[in-house]
């Protein structure tokens, strides 16, 4: 009568179910981190290619002192504030002429430093103040500045601050517009910056919540008419399409 078989070490399967098992999920699970970590570095990639940009155009609803304004969210500076809702502040940067905000065609404005005459930087905050810089001149600037004045070709005339002020190493400018407060801005005298850096600096009021600052190289100052209005209109668009 024969003898029951029994498994020899020989006659084991040289890999077991359980083997094949382990093996399988382990090569499941570094196909997936492969995987995840090819899709994150390519985020990544992008992320840092874009330098904290976005070319959305998509529409951004922003809550500022109670008012309601819609910004493209490629012309918003910082990603923190593209998500919308009610702000503190809202930090822009713009293309002149074009008012445009961060796209792929113009991105060399965007990233060169050497380029800075042509950018705007906007900010829109809750009102501080309740005069503008245009309301200033009269009380507070015109008795700060030195008598001797620069009419300039551009239209504006140039004034230097006393050195006693707090104002000191500034130059303000003001241009007469017929119907309108006067244009007034203030620039640093740029001896100590590289050329085309934003060094002047204007505020305007917006009904009695909002203040809109911009800053902008003096390169932009013979264009101070247009870039103006272009600001006033950028800003009461963006109220307007709040509603």
């Amino acid at each position: 009568m024969s003898r029951p078989l029994t498994a020899t070490p020989e006659s084991k399967p040289l890999v077991s179910p359980g083997f094949i098992w382990n093996a399988t999920l382990i090569i499941f699970i570094f196909t997936a981190l492969t995987l995840a970590l090819s899709v994150a570095g390519r985020w990544m990639g992008q992320r840092i290619a874009m330098g904290g940009h976005t070319t959305s155009t998509a529409p951004t609803t922003l809550m500022i002192a109670g008012e309601r304004l819609k910004i493209p969210a490629n012309a918003m500076r910082f990603d923190s504030q593209r998500a919308g809702g009610t702000l503190e502040r809202a930090d822009l940067y713009l293309l002149w002429p074009q008012m445009e905000g961060y796209s792929t065609r113009y991105r060399q404005y965007f990233n060169d430093a050497g380029t800075a005459e042509k950018m705007v930087f906007v900010t829109i905050r809750p009102s501080s103040m309740p005069m503008d810089m245009s309301q200033r001149l009269q009380p507070v600037y015109q008795r700060l500045v030195e008598p001797e004045a620069s009419r300039l070709s551009n239209g504006l005339t140039r004034f230097k601050f006393a050195g006693t002020t707090r104002y000191v190493g500034e130059l303000l400018f003001v241009g007469d517009r017929i119907g309108q407060d006067p244009f007034v801005v203030r620039c640093l005298e740029e001896a100590a910056f590289p050329a085309g850096s934003r060094t002047c600096m204007r505020d305007i009021s917006f009904g009695g919540n909002l203040t809109v600052d911009y800053r902008f190289s003096a390169a932009l100052l013979p264009h101070w008419k247009e870039l103006d209005a272009a600001i006033r209109g950028y800003v009461e668009t963006a109220l307007a399409a709040g509603g």
